[in-house]
């Protein structure tokens, strides 16, 4: 008998604050490349009815299960879908996908920041006009 994890399947959750003009999206489990992208297109149709140009992601209990190239073409739909946003991720310190999406944010002219407390992450994202 062996002794394998168990692996969390993808899920993720989403709320808007009108009052606030941002969503919140929480992110779980392991996600393959076409959850991810299905996730983040959900996210723009949303965001378009509720007339909102603001997320914040929590992707601290999110693992991506696809290729570095493959996170290469999540990362051209983010900005093709999200060039108008202001997208606050709050990670956790071990997460070094986070500064390759910070350097294709800055390269690309995205607003997207990443953090490790919510706190400063939504100070950051209530700033943002």
């Amino acid at each position: 008998m062996s002794n394998t994890a168990l692996v969390e399947p993808f899920s993720y959750s989403l709320d808007i604050f009108h009052h606030l003009g941002y969503m919140m999206v929480i992110a779980q489990g392991q996600g393959s490349k076409s959850e991810i992208t299905n996730m983040y297109q959900t996210i723009e149709k949303t965001a378009k009815i509720a007339k909102v140009n603001k997320l914040m992601l929590n992707v601290t209990e999110l693992t991506l299960n696809y290729s570095g190239s493959d996170v290469v073409k999540v990362l051209k739909l983010i900005s093709r879908l999200f060039n108008h946003f202001y997208i606050a991720r709050i990670v956790t310190p071990a997460d070094f996908k986070s500064d390759l999406i910070e350097v294709f944010a800055q390269k690309h002219a995205l607003n997207i920041k990443s953090f490790f407390c919510e706190n400063e992450a939504y100070d950051w994202l209530i700033e943002q006009y």
